[in-house]
């Protein structure tokens, strides 16, 4: 009689682990889909799912989202199970679940053992029932004023000078509880012990408030909003847990003793005001992995040992509650606060630190079995660094064409190839490693190892092979080149472009030139200086002229039309060597402080696709914007490091677009010819002087400059006049203006007209933003004027004698 293997049922904790590792923000519809239905076949509840679901507030729909739950159906789901899942965390840097090769080292790193041993599962404790500590009690707590509560908190998570989110503003969809919206604002917590009226004012006594546990950049915040990206610390992590393991709900008195019982190193304890208590518990991270690795242990300590916490405890952007006001009838109530973030009091139910918990939990854990399965995976650290020595040995003794074919390409910082023609598999994509190479070449290294080989290896044996053969393909081109000694790169702006050909339109293309090659050469040269191509008609070739730059392939180029996703820009422009702005629009949709900062950027920071951690990659574009329309540099603000080239002025010289085709074929050879010129030039310098020669203009060309510079601005009639009327206000001693105000007194509309036209008054307000530094815009409603009776309103208000941006 055959036998049938038994094969164990899918592990709902696994499961759960895996869907929380990937962001469903991040997840076209298709892989939402497919995540979805893999984790309703890996036994993961609708609870859990919904939670998950949650942390995509764009995509999230309380009143659909049980509808498409129950439309899942895993047996007519085409082949999608639980290894779907593991398959698609794995992809995303996950490496837990499984068994055999594919199992690698717990993906969350969870802490280190005290005292060593390694890396910690999340362990079953034997603890004792927490009785003989007496618990705060919510009774007691809700005597305590409201202000008092709020005060109190913030003294215990913050210290005075942090910056923290409270959200007032809630939605309800489809009938469903109220959610927090929006980004809400941000209080500095020393206002808030003083003044805490501030925030509780604003609170809706229907839906409540809530609170951001962790801190938050300013900069950031005012850019990517209550994102993690914009996180200034990942100190705590929100505990929540108000249903047993089979859906019923836990008392508050209940889900303090639990939280007692674990001894967890609760911060602060806020009832919601509902059903559950929201504990902030100290995890001490320096980073948001090592927060998610953290925030992973200490879920699975209390799910292992009967306190079924909420999953989306792995989010370091969770919000709490606010304390101190009113949810439907009844108070946000901070029951318990320690005295203080850099306190040790713990008052007996609670540990004080991380590192306190991290030792009661080693103290209190229960003896682990010997099984070879309660090990981390089937594959532990020293056999995986077996295997991938072992892998690349074999690579080398077969002498492998997979050695020769792949280099690491330091202009990306990523694996390459070098010769596509020789590989062992037909490759599709030019120089670019792809999913498809790499899925070729896991079968490859397991034909060649005898099946040995998991694809978890694969990364790191194609860095360490692909680290023995560094290449920078721009700069192989430009030391491929021979220079013929005549003079190229001082006259491509006037040839090709029909520039006035000036000491100044010269020296800002050597200058340029030279900025390219160092970054090539040196990533991440600071580099301050942007021409700009301006012509009055369309169509002259200035884009060529910037392909042509590029050697004309598209690995070296890229145009962006937004700078306001970090991420999308720093991955963009990884590897390329010219970045064009057409029109500026980029520039354009930004204010002149954040154009500035991106011109002259050094790195970008970013966490890349998969990654756990952001990283700093060192630029090696440069930027050059191009644009037909006047007054240009009115609409991206007055900065010293624009350079503008007028294009298409001299008549003796056709730009690049009117030519015939004779020209452009020579652009490329004459191209070629001045980044020769210029590399045989900087390595002169610095063989003379020991250094690379400084990037700036020469003092011949910089009075030139200036003209440029000050012929390229326009004069803007509304712009005046708002100006002036602002400038009477002032005079007048006006305190604060609205925008229908300066809508109404510097343009003549009637105020009706001014409060439709929202377009006027984004400009107004960009005009007043760009130009008259002595007016800002308040963050809140001020005392206004109008008509002779005070109102509140959101407005500008006169602070004077502030320095013009430039």
């Amino acid at each position: 009689m055959r036998q049938v293997k038994a094969v164990a049922p899918p592990d709902p904790n696994e499961a759960l682990d895996a869907l929380s590792w990937m962001d469903p923000g991040t997840l076209n519809p298709n892989e939402w889909v497919r995540a979805s239905m893999a984790a309703k076949a890996a036994g993961v509840g609708y609870t859990e799912w919904d939670a998950w679901n949650q942390r995509d507030p764009g995509r999230y729909d309380e009143g659909e989202n049980k509808k498409r739950w129950d439309s899942f159906d895993p047996e007519k789901s085409g082949g999608i199970s639980k290894n779907t899942l593991f398959g698609m965390a794995r992809d995303r840097g996950w490496r837990g679940g499984g068994t055999g090769a594919a199992a690698c080292a717990d993906h969350h790193e969870p802490p280190e053992a005290p005292g060593g041993g390694g890396t910690m599962r999340p362990p079953r404790l034997a603890l004792d029932d927490a009785e003989a500590v007496p618990l705060p009690s919510l009774e007691k707590a809700r005597r305590v004023p409201a202000r008092e509560q709020l005060s109190k908190y913030m003294r215990a998570l913050h210290g005075p000078d942090a910056h923290v989110a409270v959200v007032t503003d809630s939605v309800a969809r489809n009938g469903g509880k109220p959610r927090p919206n929006g980004r809400g604002e941000l209080y500095r917590a020393g206002d808030l012990i003083v003044h805490p009226e501030e925030a509780m004012g604003k609170a809706n006594p229907t839906a409540g408030a809530w609170v951001a546990v962790n801190e938050y950049d300013p900069e950031r915040f005012a850019k990517d909003g209550r994102r993690g990206e914009a996180l200034s610390s990942f100190s705590y992590a929100l505990i929540e847990a108000d249903e047993d393991e089979g859906g019923e709900p836990i008392p508050p008195e209940e889900q303090m003793r639990m939280a007692a019982k674990l001894r967890l190193p609760v911060r602060a304890a806020v009832w919601s005001g509902a059903k559950s208590l929201h504990l902030v518990c100290a995890v001490d991270a320096r980073d948001a992995g090592e927060f998610r690795g953290r925030a992973a242990f200490m879920t699975g300590t209390c799910t292992a040992n009967g306190f079924h916490v909420d999953t989306s405890v792995k989010d370091p952007v969770r919000l709490s509650r606010l304390p101190g006001v009113m949810r439907e009838g009844q108070q946000q109530t901070l029951i318990w606060a320690c005295g203080g973030p850099d306190e040790g009091e713990s008052n007996g139910c609670f540990t004080a630190s991380w590192a306190e918990w991290l030792a009661f939990v080693e103290a209190h854990r229960e003896e682990a079995p010997t099984d070879s399965r309660t090990t981390e995976g089937a594959v532990s650290e020293e056999q995986g660094k077996g295997a991938i020595s072992k892998a690349i040995a074999k690579l080398h003794k077969e002498n492998s064409p997979l050695v020769e074919c792949v280099g690491f390409d330091t202009l990306r910082n990523d694996v390459a190839i070098r010769h596509p023609e020789r590989l062992p598999w037909k490759h599709r994509g030019g120089s670019s490693w792809t999913e498809s190479d790499s899925a070729h070449a896991t079968q490859y290294l397991q034909d060649l190892n005898g099946g040995k080989f998991s694809k978890c290896n694969l990364d790191e044996v194609l860095l360490i092979v692909a680290g023995e053969n560094e290449f920078n393909p721009f700069l192989e081109r430009i030391e491929s080149l021979e220079w013929d000694g005549l003079g190229y790169a001082e006259h491509l702006f006037h040839w090709y472009l029909g520039a006035e050909d000036t000491p100044y339109t010269r020296e800002v293309c050597k200058l340029f030139l030279r900025q390219i090659v160092m970054r090539v050469t040196h990533p991440g040269t600071q580099c301050d200086n942007t021409p700009v191509l301006k012509s009055n008609v369309e169509g002259i070739g200035k884009t060529t002229f910037c392909h042509a730059l590029a050697f004309d392939e598209d690995a070296f180029y890229v145009s962006l039309h937004s700078i306001r996703d970090p991420k999308a820009v720093g991955e963009n422009m990884r590897g390329k060597v010219i970045c064009e702005l057409e029109e500026a629009t980029a520039l354009r949709a930004v204010s002149p402080d954040e154009a500035k900062a991106f011109l002259t950027a050094r790195t970008d920071t970013y966490r890349p696709a998969y990654g756990k951690r952001a990283e700093d990659h060192p630029r090696t574009a440069c930027t050059i914007i191009t644009c037909n329309s006047t007054g240009w540099m009115d609409s991206i603000g007055q900065d010293r490091r624009y350079m503008p080239i007028e294009c298409g002025v001299d008549p003796n010289h056709l730009p690049l677009g009117c030519g015939d085709g004779g020209a452009r074929e020579k652009l490329s050879r004459y191209v070629a010819q001045a980044f020769a010129q210029t590399y045989h030039e900087l390595r002169e310098y610095k063989s003379k002087h020991d250094t690379l020669p400084p990037l700036i203009l020469p003092p011949e060309a910089r009075e030139q400059w200036e003209a440029a510079r000050d012929s390229a601005q326009s004069v803007d009639e509304e712009q005046e006049a708002i100006l002036e009327y602002l400038s009477d206000e002032a005079e007048k001693g006006t305190k604060a203006v609205t925008v229908t105000q300066i809508m109404c007194g510097a343009l003549g509309m009637f105020s009706s007209d001014a409060t439709r036209d929202r377009k006027s008054q984004r400009r107004v307000r960009e005009i007043v933003d760009r130009k008259a530094p002595d007016w800002v815009w308040a963050c809140h409603k001020v005392t206004v004027t109008i008509d002779k009776a005070t109102q509140s309103r959101r407005a500008f208000v006169y602070v004077g004698g502030r320095p013009a941006r430039q």
